[in-house]
């Protein structure tokens, strides 16, 4: 049978969670409809043995795929390969969906013909259980919409925990960059130029787990990892530079890949301040800005706008600041 979605679980040592993220798809009512792609991405925990078992126990709906270690980008970029979904969507394998409305949502994908579809998503504190809904007033569900003519609404809720695209459009995109953290604004970027209609649906269907302190999003992590950071915005820069985009869509992108330089920005502040520090944030700065001059001319914030009219003088004192703010003087 034709399946409506694939559902690719990028999964790296998450014995703990994977149980519950895998059952949360399964439901008699779908399972002949979807399939879940679990890629084991080198996991040296009992990540792979529970995926085994669900694909013994569900052979048409769940699929093992190993590999050796290679990062999220790794796992969307095998995932896709392998996806014979009508519509593709990733979650992590410490996160889940809310069953109930995971079901509506595949029913609903029988009769859609959007190019990507957005569902509100649950952001859900790990320590306390502090729940915070995602969502936008901006778009009324349940009517298609020309893509171009909504993107300046999507803001901060387009994000990968909110998108499903069509499965032919992810086949088409430039391979997401491996051995690399926050690649996920690359899977949400590089699909701009294919997308063309547009529809949301009124349920919350991602639960999305936060500050755990192994994730990536953590700021102990974008400061160990800030190069990583760097190289997704100059891939977003580059993208915005390589293919042809309508006028709406071009602003959109450069506004993400201002949104990240922002962040860069701001994780280097957080630091130490080191000469070495200074030196390779403001040569990140002027890569952005002999690249794609509207993106560092778009670059948000007090601390960057401060930076940049003192022609870095006040680095120091912003770096003080900004460190005292954050207690990690």
């Amino acid at each position: 049978m034709n399946k409506l979605l694939t559902v690719v679980i990028p999964a790296y040592n998450v014995e703990q969670y994977l149980d519950n993220c895998i059952s949360s798809f399964l439901d008699d009512e779908i399972n002949d409809k979807i399939e879940i792609l679990v890629v084991n991405d080198g996991s040296k925990d009992r990540t792979a043995d529970i995926a085994l078992e669900y694909q013994k126990k569900y052979p048409e709906t769940v699929r093992l795929i190993t590999k050796k270690n290679g990062g999220h980008g790794s796992t969307i970029n095998t995932g896709k390969k392998y996806a014979i979904g009508k519509y593709f969507k990733v979650v992590d394998g410490d996160d889940w969906v809310d069953t109930n409305n995971f079901i509506k949502f595949v029913n609903l994908l029988a009769s859609s013909t959007s190019d990507v579809i957005l569902t509100p998503f649950e952001r859900i504190n790990n320590e306390n259980q502090v729940k915070k809904l995602i969502t936008t007033d901006k778009i009324s569900p349940k009517r298609q919409y020309i893509f171009e003519e909504v993107i300046d609404k999507l803001g901060d809720f387009y994000q990968i925990h909110s998108t499903t695209f069509k499965t032919s459009i992810i086949k088409r995109i430039t391979a997401i960059t491996e051995n690399c953290f926050y690649v996920d604004q690359q899977y949400i970027t590089f699909p701009i130029g294919y997308v063309k209609t547009l529809e949301m649906l009124d349920l919350v269907v991602y639960k999305y787990r936060v500050e755990n302190e192994n994730q990536s999003v953590s700021l102990k992590n974008y400061q160990k990892n800030i190069k990583m950071l760097e190289k997704v915005a100059l891939s977003i820069v580059s993208y915005v530079d390589s293919i042809e985009l309508s006028t709406n869509k071009k602003n959109f992108c450069i506004k993400r890949a201002a949104g990240i330089t922002q962040k860069v920005t701001h994780v280097c502040l957080s630091m130490k301040e080191r000469r070495s520090s200074k030196i390779e944030l403001f040569s990140f700065l002027d890569k952005i800005k002999k690249s794609n001059v509207e993106v560092y001319n778009d670059i948000p914030g007090l601390e960057f706008q401060l930076l940049k009219s003192s022609n870095g003088l006040l680095y120091s004192p912003i770096n003080i600041v900004g460190r005292l703010k954050r207690k990690i003087l």
